[in-house]
């Protein structure tokens, strides 16, 4: 399985106010992908942007993404609807506002998690824009290839996670963005918590990640995650075991 991940991290992009948490959700998701809970990535496997510009995306789109089976993007910062465009989540870059759908790659299986407000922009400001026995079974060896497994157990397609509603305002904090930091939040406490599952996939990470956000931070904001007519959705994190074939 050829993964990508792409985290794209804007703490400074004028007109907007300066935010304290985007820097350190870049840290947060690189140590949490890479360790046995997020599935073991591999450093090359994630490309970080601090504040990139709209072209710099759409090309690390093009050439990052090139070739993957499973793609995971992050964009942190702040963003908006562009009530002109059906309602459209635009996230602000460097030199103006990028439409989510340039995150949408040629991947076969997809997730998109976008920390960043839901509120309306003003048109001028608008530029463009649960494992199982099973595992065992299929032979995995270690939380990198059980992390795989599941991934192409699950139905192709492109799951989002927003960290609010439409109309709602994300909060930032110094330990991260709120939502982003409930979700890793969430999955240490499943590892702990839960004896019996080996995966933590998408929604219900995004359900804890709900429950953790209300009870941690004064927020009114309410994630969302985007409902998919699917069956199986995508790890969020797996549970490290020494697995003896």
């Amino acid at each position: 399985m050829e993964r990508r991940s792409l985290i794209i991290y804007c703490d400074n992009t004028p007109p907007s106010k300066e935010l304290n948490g985007p820097s350190i959700d870049n840290s947060n998701y690189r140590t949490f992908l890479t360790s046995n809970l997020g599935g073991k990535w591999v450093d090359e496997e994630i490309k970080s942007m601090n504040n990139p510009s709209i072209k710099e995306v759409q090309d690390a789109v093009a050439s990052h993404f090139n070739g993957a089976g499973y793609t995971f993007t992050i964009f942190t910062g702040h963003g908006g609807i562009n009530p002109r465009q059906n309602d459209l989540q635009y996230l602000q870059l460097k030199d103006g506002n990028l439409s989510i759908l340039e995150l949408k790659n040629s991947a076969e299986r997809q997730t998109i998690v976008i920390d960043a407000c839901r509120t309306h922009l003003t048109v001028e400001s608008v530029k463009s824009f649960a494992l199982t026995e099973s595992i065992y079974k299929m032979g995995a060896k270690s939380t990198r290839e059980m992390f795989d497994k599941e991934i192409e157990r699950c139905e192709k397609g492109l799951t989002i996670l927003y960290a609010a509603s439409k109309e709602e305002a994300a909060r930032d904090s110094k330990s991260g963005g709120a939502y982003l930091v409930s979700l890793i939040s969430a999955a240490l406490l499943w590892e702990k918590r839960n004896k019996e599952a080996l995966t933590l996939p998408l929604y219900e990470a995004h359900d804890l990640a709900k429950d953790f956000l209300s009870k941690h931070f004064p927020t009114e904001q309410h994630p969302q995650i985007e409902p998919d007519k699917r069956n199986n959705y995508f790890p969020f994190a797996v549970k490290y075991m020494t697995i003896n074939l």
